[in-house]
């Protein structure tokens, strides 16, 4: 077989092609699927760093400097490869529209560097809450911050546990294919390290009744659920309910919390009901530390994974979202 003298690269059905004419006249064509280049790993702080170790692969920082008007100027360090998964997160307590500025901005920066596919990845989804039109006039805000991801030049999108879609794998209201990963299974498996005796495990609401089945299937216990509800004007929430709690530590999940009222009334209800220990936990923890103390004043623990840099980040998904990305 006659030696290379050319070669041709180029992308098909999300695959790398490389084609290469020999002097024989002779052409290969090689096919290498995105999963096995390796890709560039971007963040400004540890979760994305230690996710690029989890994969094998080169991390570059992302560092953010803002000017003295307000304005955003997220740069990357270090030229990236021609495929990106950009894993930056947000620190507690949390600024979701600095985030989304500085996430759009970022990615339209890796498309002018000739990055041919990113990966993004939103540990806590902001704007999720808003996952449908609840009042006329309102916005489906979920799914316009998906549109303008995709715009701004994001292929995939994961996110952890989203408030949107929360028992669901994938997004359905996405535009471009996006994953929805569960950390209620890291979350258990950290509280089973515990070995709490014979804890009950808690659903504040029925919206988050499967994750507690979840949390209770793996700890090898039982689970109830409080009946809720929320004025849709004021947010002021009403909760009902009598677990079997009498002499039994409880724990309490949550996808997120924002107020920790939702949190503090399953507790005093559970109190009521005779319960011994309690330990909240939730995926996000957006809040600042004096909502955190508040919590912390009703319960015996409170934790949360590390989807959000917080005082509360007890909980890694790290693993979880690097085996959805290999």
């Amino acid at each position: 077989m006659g030696s290379f003298v050319g070669a041709k690269t180029g992308t098909v059905n999300n695959s790398i092609v490389t084609q290469r004419e020999s002097k024989a006249n002779f052409i290969i064509l090689i096919t290498l699927p995105f999963k096995i280049l390796m890709p560039t790993v971007i963040g400004s702080d540890s979760f994305a760093e230690e996710l690029a170790k989890a994969l094998g692969a080169e991390f570059i920082r992302l560092e953010h400097r803002v000017f003295a008007e307000g304005e955003l100027c997220p740069r990357i360090s270090k030229k990236p490869a021609s495929r990106v998964i950009l894993a930056d997160r947000m620190k507690a307590p949390i600024d979701p529209n600095t985030y989304l500025v500085s996430t759009l901005l970022t990615l339209r920066n890796l498309k002018s560097l000739g990055v041919k596919h990113i990966d993004l990845v939103m540990p806590y989804f902001i704007y999720s809450r808003q996952d449908k039109i609840f009042r006329d006039g309102e916005p489906f805000s979920a799914k316009h911050v998906l549109e303008l991801l995709k715009e701004a030049g994001a292929d995939r999108f994961f996110t952890v546990t989203s408030h949107a879609c929360r028992d669901s794998e994938t997004i359905g209201f996405s535009p471009i294919p996006s994953f929805n990963i569960n950390g209620f299974t890291s979350l258990a498996r950290h509280i089973k390290t515990l070995n709490l005796p014979n804890p009950l495990v808690i659903a504040p609401d029925p919206s988050t009744k499967k994750a507690a089945q979840t949390v209770a299937g793996i700890l090898g216990t039982d689970c109830f659920t409080f009946e809720k509800t929320r004025d849709k004007n004021t947010g002021k929430i009403t909760m009902a309910g009598t677990p079997p709690a009498r002499g039994r530590d409880i724990i309490i999940v949550d996808d997120v919390t924002s107020s920790g009222n939702t949190l503090i009334k399953s507790a005093e209800l559970s109190k009521k009901a005779g319960a011994g220990r309690i330990l909240a936990c939730v995926i996000h923890s957006p809040l600042d530390r004096e909502t955190m103390e508040k919590i912390r004043s009703h319960v015996w623990k409170f934790m949360a994974t590390d989807t959000i840099d917080s005082p509360a980040s007890e909980v890694s998904v790290i693993e979880t979202i690097a085996d959805k990305l290999r």
